[in-house]
């Protein structure tokens, strides 16, 4: 019979070479990669019968920032009740059962926090017990959190008939910014604010910019989102190229 496994699967098979490999990916993501979409949960509370978890996933509530809003998704409409008993501050907090989601649909920029996991995918999918096997990708400890300034320091959009010496000046020279390019979902993984100045922020912010004028002078297609899937691999190449230098 397998051993439990609670926890990290770094502490639960030990394997030093995939373990560093990890935190080489991990250190790169961090350098490239914009701190939102989060990979995962940025909480993960586990433990036994009546130890304590959702009076906890209450605090998280209590600790709602003034201007969002989160909700507890609970397993039946007595547990929201039980949580809402609470008084959340600002009035931007509330436990809702499973079914009210379901009822009402997922609200944008609402963030989520789901209570008894284990009991949920029972009830959702009809199990006779609870699943056996859960895991849970988390949220990098850099991620959840929007840049300060994520298009502060964005290039402006470029017409098709800049020439390259055009392009350096508007990069280099801080021209006033074009209007923001339609919305395009793709560009967010193009943002380099984040990033540390020198080779990958300058390195990164050349794509941005390409992109940027791809948005801007091209409609929009299914080829248009394949020019922007192939030119966000090359910019994660060419960054990945820029760790290097000055190593």
């Amino acid at each position: 019979m397998t051993k439990r496994m609670i926890g990290s699967p770094f502490d639960i098979a030990p394997d030093p070479e995939r373990s560093a490999e990890v935190l080489r990916r991990r250190e790169f993501e961090r350098h490239i990669a914009p701190p939102i979409p989060v990979d995962g949960p940025e909480h993960v509370i586990y433990g036994g019968r009546q130890e304590g978890k959702t009076w906890l996933a209450t605090r998280w509530l209590d600790a709602t920032p003034r201007g969002r809003r989160r909700i507890l998704v609970t397993l039946n409409a007595d547990m929201a009740r039980e949580v809402n008993d609470a008084a959340f501050p600002y009035g931007e907090a509330e436990a809702i059962s499973y079914r009210q989601l379901q009822n009402r649909g997922a609200e944008e920029g609402v963030e989520y926090g789901f209570d008894d996991v284990a009991q949920l995918l029972a009830e959702v999918f009809k199990l006779h017990e609870p699943p056996r096997l859960v895991t849970i990708c988390t949220a990098a400890p850099w991620q959840g959190e929007e840049p300060e300034s994520e298009e502060a320091e964005e290039a402006p959009a470029l017409k098709v008939a800049l020439g390259v010496d055009q392009l350096v000046r508007e990069l280099v020279g801080g021209e006033p910014a074009a209007p923001p390019a339609e919305e395009e979902p793709l560009l967010r993984y193009f943002t380099h604010t984040h990033l540390p100045e020198g080779p990958l922020a300058e390195t990164s912010r050349l794509f941005a910019v390409v992109a940027r004028q791809l948005v801007e002078t091209l409609p929009r297609s299914p080829e248009r989102t394949v020019a922007l899937r192939k030119l966000l691999e090359s910019k994660d190449a060419a960054v990945r190229t820029a760790l290097d230098v000055g190593a």
